[in-house]
């Protein structure tokens, strides 16, 4: 029984703590509460400032064409310019250049020059001549308070390959008067010409202007080179050849049969008509010999100098005809013949010895006629060496001077 007497002193009550585990949870529940609200309260980062300034110099290098003929005489511009970082004009900056191929200016592979007013230093860089692709490099140099600064650019080499030829016409009567203007097309890999190429040009059958039977050109513009292929009096195909670096084109060309120099009349010598190195179709006059002993003719004019020869072959002659050949000086005297039986081919040959150019007559004589066939034969005139191509023979005397009469035939075996 509790005591109600105020004056009797209080007993020291005793807590106790009657739900433990529900205490628990409540304190670790403010505490998870306490942590989840620090994790998720905004954190501060601190990063380094950090302050770029524009490069002192810099360098624009350039060139005016990035695709070069690799001919070695094509050119490109190169420019440089150099500027601060404000992008202005750095004005007396030495600025030395250098390329992988070909040559600037100077004729060397490097160049050393200070920028001007504009900051800029130009020169020229010249192909080298290359066979294979390739390409030049070209570097800029800078050296600027103890810094180097350097800018590259390429230049592709065009080389190359396709080479085509066309002949025009592509067949050329056999006279050495004649020519077929050969077309050379030489194209890089993507089908562009190249320009200011040399090439080099081989036939087996004809000649070039030079004579021979190789030549050199160089392409214009728009890759092309053209040149004339003349005819020597041989019958065959031209196989021409054209050569650029290592790209080979090949073109054909038929040498084929002229027509001989025999339009009538041709009958006596002062009607002779003058012909050159050629492998000719000649014919006779379709009439009735008059003469047996002398036959039908055709006379024809050549010109020999110095220590020149000649020689003729006549083929083709017709069943039961009989042609012969007979060479006269220019007084009429028979100098070399040639007259077998029936329609064995006809050979002569002759070496001018005099110290004058000489005109001499050759003439074909239709000992028998053919009674089946037109009265037709092959004829090669070729000389040696061979008259300058193209070229025309003018006449030094006036043959209409000379006799109308046939000149003597040599005896007939």
């Amino acid at each position: 029984m509790r005591s109600t007497d105020p004056y009797c002193p209080l007993q020291r009550r005793r807590w106790q703590l009657r739900y433990p585990l529900a205490f628990a949870a409540v304190v670790g529940l403010l505490l998870w509460m306490i942590a989840v609200g620090q994790a998720q309260s905004p954190s501060r980062v601190y990063l380094p400032l950090v302050i770029r300034t524009a490069p002192p110099v810099q360098l624009d290098l350039s060139s005016a064409d990035p695709r070069l003929p690799a001919n070695g005489v094509s050119t490109t511009a190169i420019s440089v310019t150099v500027r601060d970082g404000y992008n202005q004009p750095r004005v007396g900056i030495p600025v030395r250049l250098s390329t992988t191929r070909g040559l600037f200016a100077n004729q060397d592979t490097t160049l050393e020059q200070h920028s001007d007013a504009t900051g800029t230093v130009s020169t020229t860089l010249q192909a080298s001549l290359e066979i294979t692709p390739d390409a030049a490099f070209v570097t800029a140099h800078v050296e600027f308070e103890e810094q180097v600064f350097s800018e590259q650019t390429r230049v592709q080499l065009l080389v190359p390959e396709r080479v085509t030829i066309t002949g025009l016409p592509v067949e050329l009567p056999a006279d050495v008067r004649r020519q077929s203007l050969l077309v050379v097309q030489v194209q890089d890999a993507s089908g562009a010409p190249i320009g200011s190429y040399p090439v080099v040009l081989s036939t087996v059958l004809g000649r070039f202007a030079t004579g021979e039977k190789f030549a050199e050109a160089t392409t214009n513009a728009t890759g092309r080179a053209t040149l004339p292929l003349y005819a020597t009096p041989d019958l065959g195909m031209a196989q021409v050849q054209a050569q650029a670096g290592q790209t080979l084109g090949t073109g054909a060309i038929q040498l084929v049969l002229a027509q001989c120099n025999d339009f009538e009349d041709n009958d006596v010598p002062n009607q002779a008509n003058e012909q050159p190195s050629a492998y000719c179709l000649g014919s006779f006059e379709d009439d009735e010999i008059i003469d047996p002993n002398e036959g039908e003719d055709d006379y024809y004019l050549i010109y020999l100098d110095p220590n020149q020869a000649v020689q003729v072959n006549l083929g083709a002659i017709p069943a039961e005809a009989d042609y012969d050949l007979i060479l006269y000086n220019s007084r009429l005297q028979i100098v070399e013949f040639s007259n077998q039986a029936g329609q064995t081919p006809e050979q002569l040959k002759h070496t001018h010895t005099a110290a004058e150019r000489e005109f001499y007559y050759l003439r074909v004589n239709m000992y028998r006629k053919s009674s089946t066939a037109e009265n037709l034969y092959h004829l090669r005139v070729a000389l040696n060496p061979l008259e300058q191509p193209g070229s025309v023979i003018q006449r030094s005397i006036d043959v209409n001077a000379l006799s109308a009469d046939d000149p003597a035939l040599p005896p007939k075996e």
